[in-house]
Formats: structure tokens, sequence, C-alpha cells
């Protein structure tokens, strides 16, 4: 069976992947002095967390589109970057479909879109006034790691095929051009975790809020892209509603096969793949691959 567009831009994705940030390392005890096979993305000093980013990586490897290598940068960089050249080229071949144009973004201060566009004006007064810099808080403008937008539509492709809107009508709705002047629609945010070590990835939920509270028109898709093999780590970006839409994993095909080859070795293991389960059948978690289709709701 011949391989479709979207299968080959996630081949690809890991592909890239592997030949910069994904790696295979070894990893030595300090207490003991052994060396043990790993994966960039195992927390290799977490026994079950090493064992599932190496047999993750193994999958991967046998299916990826490996090219060129990739000069070297931070890992976090670096996920952007291929993510957000995955989700362009899958959202292009879509294009056909949804018959919207979304431009996808590495970066950028949301009040540069249309929802946003006032808090750009309160940070100007907050940063002229000392007073109203304090009885307003902390910082209005967050830099989601990739934003989908959109452009506003010329009345004319409106009414190419039908009188649809005259310039009477309709003058207010940022969709319509000539009543949003080089503003673009932020479409979605998506925030990138390569992997998740700490409590500093609840920073999603925060930017989640903000941009929920703060906005003046459509809520923007909110998500959560991560490589993090260990499921109790997902977990604590994936469960629970209303700061994300929804979590998605960047091989999660690979990982439910994953754990569910180990899950006969140990008790954590056999916990491990159930709570993936339990993610995935209450629709908290989901493969990269469903996050363009995702994205044309």
């Amino acid at each position: 069976m011949s391989e479709s567009q979207i299968e080959r831009f996630r081949a690809e994705f890991h592909g890239a992947l592997l030949n910069s940030i994904l790696t295979f390392v070894t990893w030595q005890s300090k207490r003991t002095g052994e060396e043990f096979p790993a994966s960039s993305i195992g927390d290799n000093g977490q026994t079950l967390s090493r064992n599932i980013g190496l047999e993750l990586t193994k999958k991967i490897a046998a299916t990826a589109h490996v090219k060129d290598k990739v000069a070297g940068q931070t890992s976090g960089s670096k996920f952007e970057e291929f993510a957000q050249a995955f989700l362009q080229s899958s959202l292009d071949a879509l294009h056909s479909v949804h018959g919207t144009k979304f431009l996808v973004q590495k970066g950028g201060h949301i009040g540069n879109y249309a929802q946003y566009e006032h808090l750009s004006h309160l940070q100007e007064m907050a940063r002229k006034d000392r007073a109203f810099r304090v009885s307003a808080g902390a910082d209005y403008l967050i830099s989601p790691d990739i934003i989908v937008s959109r452009q506003a539509l010329p009345a004319s492709e409106i009414n190419k095929l039908a009188k649809i809107v005259s310039d009477k009508i309709a003058l207010q709705t940022p969709i319509i051009d000539r009543n949003n002047l080089n503003t673009s629609i932020m479409h979605a945010s998506i925030s990138c975790k390569w992997t998740i070590r700490s409590d500093r990835v609840q920073n999603a939920r925060t930017e989640g809020l903000n941009l929920q509270k703060n906005r003046k028109g459509r809520i923007p898709n909110i998500c959560v892209l991560t490589a993090e093999p260990l499921p109790t780590r997902i977990e604590s970006v994936a469960i629970g509603t209303g700061e994300i839409d929804c979590a998605y994993h960047f091989a999660l095909h690979e990982l439910l096969e994953t754990l569910d080859e180990m899950k006969s070795q140990s008790t954590q293991a056999y916990a491990a793949s159930e709570l993936l389960n339990d993610l995935v059948a209450g629709k908290r978690l989901r493969d990269i691959s469903d996050l363009p289709f995702d994205l044309m709701l």
C-alpha cells in the first residue's frame, strides 16, 4: 500500500529528529559504574523512562525518513523547528479540503494578531506609565512556541461566486480585510515540550488561560506537543480540561506499541501502559498526525 502524504511528512519529521536531537546514548550509573544503552528522550536516572525511551527510539528509527545531518542547537528549539515544518507541510496538503491557507510560525508575540492587538497598546501604556504598570501586573504579551494563523479575506474573494457581502454590512468582523488591516488572525497556539522534567511544564496551562481570558474574539486552538516517553509525565499536561484543548505526542502509535510489548515485564510498565491507553481513550492525548486535521475544526 502506498504511503500517504501525512505519513511521509511524519516520517520525515522523525528523520529530522534522528539526525539531530533524537539520539542513542550510553548512560553510566554513578553508583555502580555500569553502562546502559539509552536514548536522548529518556530520563536515564529513571529505569522505566530509560527503557521506554530506548525502545521507542528503536521503533522510530525503523520507519523514519532520514536525510542529511542537521546542525546542532538546543533540543527544544530544534523540536519546535521540525514540528513547524511538519505542520506547514500537512496544512498545505490539506488546503484543498478546508480551503484555508494557514501560516505556521515559530514564536511571535500574540499582540501581532487580531484577537490580542489591544494587548500591544496596554503593553506600551505599561512601559510609559509606572503606576499603570504596577497596578496592571505582569506582562501581557506571551510568545507561544508555534503559532498557526490565517490572513483576513478580501471582500472580492468572498464575493467570487455570488455577492455575499457589501460595504454596508459586516463592518467589524476581522475575517474581512477591510476591517482588519495588516493583522493576522491567530488560529492555534502550540506549546512544544521535548521532554517533561519539572513543574515548569505547567506554563503551558498558564499560557492557555492567558489566551482565553485576554482575547477579543474567538479562542485559538490551544495545544501541547511533546516527545516525553513516560506516561505519568505526559499525564501532567494531558489530564484535565479547560486550559488546553488536547495534548499531542510526536510518536504516539510507536509509544503505544512499545508499552504494550513491555507491560509484561513489570507492574510499573503495566501501569504505564494502562495509563497511556486511558489518556487516549479519554480523548486527552493524540498523535501528531491528528494535529493538522484537528486544526481544520
